[in-house]
């Protein structure tokens, strides 16, 4: 039987409080978000936008991160993502950008086109993914 810390289960409770009470969790970073030049298509793995993370306090290691986009009124779907590594550290610095795409399963496609997703960006904090900034992204094509 697996049981969790007084800590765990004390911040697991907080954290599903202040979602289900709708109060607003401030942004620990800055994105922005630009339509990958490629149409959304029928298949898998379709590039989908380039996410630039614009102010944040620290760098973050890619095995920490989660970009996760929802379509209005469906679970968000974790993305995969490469980073464009402008000074080789292995690192997401402010100023970098990660190309997003889709998972090996066709979750957005020409049905997508002109709808408002949220993208959210989370990394892990003490073992949990935290969300630190959130955006959106309407796919022109």
């Amino acid at each position: 039987m697996r049981t969790l810390s007084i800590r765990a289960m004390t911040a697991a409770v907080l954290a599903i409080l202040t979602l289900g009470c709708g109060m607003p969790v401030p942004d620990k970073a800055e994105i922005s978000i630009a339509n990958a030049s490629s149409a959304l298509t029928s298949g898998s793995s379709d590039k989908l936008f380039t996410l630039t993370l614009v102010k944040a306090e620290k760098s973050f290691a890619l095995t920490d991160l989660m970009i996760s986009a929802a379509v209005p009124g469906q679970t968000a779907t974790a993305l995969n993502f490469t980073l464009d590594d402008k000074n080789g550290n292995g690192l997401l610095d402010p100023g970098e950008s990660l190309e997003c795409s889709e998972p090996p399963v066709n979750l957005f496609d020409a049905g997508t086109v002109g709808k408002t997703l949220t993208v959210d960006f989370a990394a892990k904090e003490q073992g949990m993914y935290v969300r630190l900034a959130s955006s959106t992204w309407t796919p022109a094509k």
